[in-house]
């Protein structure tokens, strides 16, 4: 009875793995591209885009992430350092 359990719970976590993985890439993708190009956010000539083309999105970033508890910074970190894993959608 137990094996059984164990079973259909490793398959409903199988098949939420299979649906949520292209949304977790997605997410990871445009979290990418706001990062290299945060300006295109924002409508030409206003001041975020100003803001974002003379680095200040990045400043911002920075300031908020080191704000976080240490093991969350150090997840955070880990994941934009390797962005070889995550898709990089050009635009």
């Amino acid at each position: 009875m137990d094996r059984t359990i164990i079973e259909g719970l490793q398959d409903i976590v199988s098949v939420l793995e299979d649906h949520l993985k292209p949304l977790v890439e997605a997410e990871l993708s445009v979290l990418v591209d706001i990062l290299y190009r945060p300006e295109m956010l924002f409508p030409t000539g206003t001041d975020a885009k100003r803001k974002c083309e003379n680095g200040g999105f990045i400043k911002w970033v920075y300031a908020h992430v080191r704000k976080m508890p240490l093991n969350y910074y150090r997840s955070v970190i880990t994941k934009l350092s390797y962005p070889t894993e995550i898709k990089y959608n050009s635009r």
